[in-house]
């Protein structure tokens, strides 16, 4: 991990990271199996947490068979997620503002890497009052392999001119930790669905349970206020 006073920039996932979407998308995607006729477990629905959805399709027809059709059940899964945002509106995650305040105060511009498709990335960020705060938005369907290849924050990295070892990522996934970690940057993994496996303590330069948390350390370590 680079000295934090070396950080020079932040890339931040999108669901479950700045917006606390995950839960919806898993009652969504487990009433759209329903409706198609399958079981979506708890567990399965891990599996797809941080990944693009071309390699959630093909896991998906791997998983239930060739039968499975992808389109019919992301329309159905659409359609539960956007009548909840209806209701609802898309729930920021506690400490998104203020760390994205004290990051303007920093002076570090801030990147969006989200392997959602950019049409939804560009509309979930601008629903929640968040797209103005994002100098650069790289989704995972601008590159040419997802999550946890390390395209997504590399490209991140240069669009923002910066070198991936001046980058601080903050993710809750898997693949987005292991991503961003090939990538060369600092990561910090903030948990939401996904369990905290040794595999991502070892990769990941601090586990910490809110973005009020990562805030905390970064005011202390970099003495504001002092």
């Amino acid at each position: 991990m680079q000295e934090l006073s070396q950080i020079r920039g932040v890339v931040f996932d999108m669901d479950g990271l700045l917006l606390d979407t995950e839960a919806i998308f898993k009652a969504a995607w487990q009433h759209a199996a329903r409706v198609c006729g399958y079981t979506l477990s708890d567990e399965m629905f891990l599996k797809f947490i941080g990944r693009t959805a071309t390699d959630t399709d093909d896991l998906m027809v791997d998983i239930f068979g060739q039968e499975f059709v992808p389109k019919r059940f992301r329309q159905v899964a659409d359609e539960y997620a956007e009548d909840f945002e209806d209701k609802h509106g898309l729930p920021v995650k506690p400490g998104v503002h203020a760390l994205i305040a004290f990051c303007r105060q920093r002076g570090w511009p801030m990147a969006v890497a989200s392997s959602t498709h950019a049409a939804e990335v560009e509309r979930r960020l601008t629903t929640s009052e968040l797209r103005h705060e994002f100098k650069v938005i790289v989704c995972g369907d601008q590159v040419s392999q997802g999550k946890p290849q390390p395209e997504i924050y590399l490209n991140a990295a240069e669009r923002l001119g910066l070198a991936p070892e001046a980058c601080l990522a903050l993710e809750d996934s898997h693949a987005g930790v292991t991503a961003a970690h090939r990538a060369g940057m600092t990561v910090f993994m903030v948990p939401d669905l996904l369990p905290i496996t040794e595999e991502m303590r070892e990769l990941a330069d601090g586990i910490y349970p809110s973005l009020e948390e990562v805030l905390a350390l970064l005011q202390a370590e970099l003495k504001v206020g002092a």
